[in-house]
Formats: C-alpha cells, structure tokens, sequence
C-alpha cells in the first residue's frame, strides 16, 4: 500500500491550483492564435497567388455569353429607362399648378 500512495500526486493548494489554471489556459490560447495566425497566412498567400479563386476544369463559352447577355440586357433596361425619365422631366405637366 505504500508504493500506491506514492504514486499519486498530494492534492493542490488552492494556489497552486490557480496557477496551474492559468498555465493551461495560457498554452491553450497561445496554441489557437498561432493555428489561427499559420491558416490566415496559409488563406493569404494562396489569395495573393491567385490560384485560391480560380476555376476548376475548362470553362465553358455558354457562361461568358449568358454573362455578357445579362449585361448588355441590363445596360439597355436602364439606357431606356434614363430617356423615358429625361422624356418625362423634359414635358411639361398636363395639369394646371393650383398655386400659381
């Protein structure tokens, strides 16, 4: 039975305790900013290469053509839409000014 008691450790004082605590805590926290820190370079130099957002496989025409589609659509829906408002700014009203 002697050998077992030494085998274990006495208990810890509240103050040892503590700073036991403390210990931990700091490794952990040192152990997740530098994790942290090691994968925003490994995120920036990947971005900065510009393999990050590059596209996988070949990329198909239809895409670049549906996209300049939707463009010029868009590009025409509000060239329209400046001339009927230039149209409509440019008329005078129809109604009478009551406060004229």
């Amino acid at each position: 039975k002697a050998q077992s008691k030494k085998a274990f450790k006495p208990k810890l004082t509240s103050e040892e305790r503590v700073k036991k605590d403390w210990l931990v805590m700091i490794i952990v926290f040192t152990i997740l900013i530098v994790t942290v820190v090691g994968f925003d370079t490994y995120l920036f130099m990947r971005i900065n290469a510009g393999d990050f957002f590059a596209p996988v496989g070949e990329v198909e025409d239809n895409e670049t053509v549906v996209t300049k589609k939707i463009i010029l659509d868009a590009e025409n829906y509000f060239s329209t839409r400046q001339k009927e408002y230039e149209a409509f700014r440019n008329s005078p009203p129809n109604e009478i000014d009551p406060s004229i």
